[in-house]
């Protein structure tokens, strides 16, 4: 048994710990937080501005439309996690195993 300092805190007790997930849905989460990334790094850098490199800031209004964005293509890949790992319990279940057990 993990000790409290070795358990993992992400793991879910009703979850099976292995599961086959579409490739094709990691991708799609991958694209996503690489426009996250490109986003925050888009806005990072324009609230050093004009003093950084002497450019014109972006106008508050495109910045607010950046970070909302980013927000929805947050929600699209927590979505996407969210299907794979009911798939993943609804397989274990389908297949007599205890979620908790190993697949």
């Amino acid at each position: 048994m993990a000790s409290s300092l070795t358990r993992d805190p992400h793991e879910i007790a009703d979850e099976p710990e292995f599961a086959s997930i579409k490739t094709a849905e990691l991708h799609d989460v991958q694209r996503a937080l690489q426009a996250v990334r490109a986003i925050s790094r888009i806005t990072c850098n324009n609230a050093g501005e004009p003093d950084a490199s002497g450019g014109t800031p972006l106008a508050p209004a495109v910045v607010a439309e950046l970070l909302g964005g980013a927000e929805c293509l947050s929600n699209f890949a927590a979505c996407i996690v969210q299907g794979a790992l009911q798939r993943a319990v609804d397989r274990a279940c389908a297949s007599g195993d205890s979620p908790s057990d190993p697949v």
